[in-house]
């Protein structure tokens, strides 16, 4: 094997601390680190409440089949349903699973909101999700439903039981109890009525 000189080694090196495109793939894999630290960290989460749950009605715990995985992912713009989006691609990918990019449209406002979001609006955010879930070469499809205010979480669930998920993904917003306080209103009435595993990305 030939050896290198020191100085050669010292010159390589400042060459390499000085190519652009060596610095962006640096950068890009500090990103993808930090993104599947996060995706690791709600997977043990998740796995610690699977352990924990009390059985269901239907008789039985809620725990999640062996994939592939049909997710419904609860989105509604807000940043934790952005991170929601990055960990439902995560988990449909290492199950060889398929999203429903799920959105409820609100039709009427709750006291102090100004405004309502728009059919339009509804539909260019769904079809935004899915475009770049399919671009990770993620099988997704899209869908939004309008409802009156407050049961958006009804909503959810219900979809998830109608097209057979075996996990809902959704980010935390809204606060409406003591208990919710910490993962938000509507991702707690959807555990709470879930049959299926929930994973609220904060």
């Amino acid at each position: 094997m030939a050896e290198i000189e020191d100085t050669s080694l010292i010159d390589l090196a400042l060459g390499l601390r000085d190519d652009p495109e060596l610095r962006e793939a640096v950068h890009s894999s500090h990103e993808l680190r930090s993104r599947f630290k996060r995706v690791e960290k709600e997977l043990r989460r998740l796995d610690g409440e699977l352990r924990h749950l009390e059985p269901q009605a239907t008789g039985g715990p809620r725990r999640l089949r062996q994939g592939p995985w049909r997710i419904l992912l609860a989105v509604d713009g807000l940043e934790p349903s952005e991170r929601a989006v990055e960990t439902a691609a995560v988990m449909a990918e290492m199950s060889a699973g398929e999203i429903l990019v799920f959105h409820v449209r609100e039709v009427s406002a709750p006291a102090g909101c100004q405004s309502l979001e728009t059919r339009k609006e509804a539909e260019v955010l769904v079809a935004g999700i899915v475009d770049s879930l399919r671009l990770e070469g993620v099988c997704a499809v899209g869908e939004t439903h309008s409802v009156r205010s407050g049961r958006a979480a009804r909503d959810i669930t219900e979809a998830a039981q109608s097209v057979g998920a075996d996990l809902i993904i959704m980010g935390s917003r809204g606060r409406s109890d003591l208990a919710a306080l910490f993962i938000g209103s509507v991702a707690h009435q959807a555990i709470r009525r879930a049959t299926c595993p929930v994973l609220v990305v904060r």
